[in-house]
């Protein structure tokens, strides 16, 4: 066989040639496809985490914002639900408790909504007074929440432990 032949040939591709193409064109879509899906999914896996990151911190936002606009308060059930007075006579603004994963809000009217979605599960909700000679109406309050919105895509995180204290703005005792 006579290579400057071989070089000069018009014909077409040998099946040898067409092998070794359609050989790198799949290695190389196979590549693409796989760098594709890997990145949607953890897109996906991200922004179920940052909706549950952002879900939690709503929760934890509206707890402190009732506490903070209270004039008073009792903790009750061991730290698990906490009453706040609107006023120096005791009476009753609004509760805050935990039923069966969910954070619930009754008002004075008896009205209760739920705080948390259907996605989140809170397992802990707990509030400790932390009132001391230095600091007057002081309350610490912890939260642990689970997310069980991860069937389609596991988020990054599935369990959120958030803190933090409030000081009553309103009425604060001498």
């Amino acid at each position: 066989m006579d290579f400057k032949k071989f070089i000069k040939k018009e014909n077409g591709y040998t099946l040898t040639e067409l092998m070794i193409y359609v050989g790198l064109f799949a290695i190389i879509s196979g590549a693409l496809i796989t760098f594709l899906v890997t990145t949607i999914n953890v897109k996906l896996s991200i922004d179920t985490t940052n909706n549950f990151t952002q879900e939690s911190r709503i929760i934890l936002d509206t707890i402190t914002k009732e506490m903070r606009e209270s004039y008073n308060y009792d903790i009750q059930d061991e730290g698990t639900k906490i009453v706040l007075y609107k006023d120096d006579a005791q009476t009753t603004e609004s509760q805050i408790y935990i039923d069966n994963g969910t954070v619930y809000l009754t008002r004075e009217n008896g009205e209760t909504n739920g705080i948390s979605s259907g996605d989140l599960k809170v397992q802990e909700l707990l509030f400790e007074d932390y009132t001391s000679t230095n600091s007057r109406n002081l309350i610490h309050l912890r939260m642990t929440i689970k997310n069980l919105d991860t069937q389609k895509y596991p988020p990054i995180q599935d369990q959120l432990e958030l803190s933090t204290s409030v000081n009553f703005r309103n009425g604060l005792q001498d």
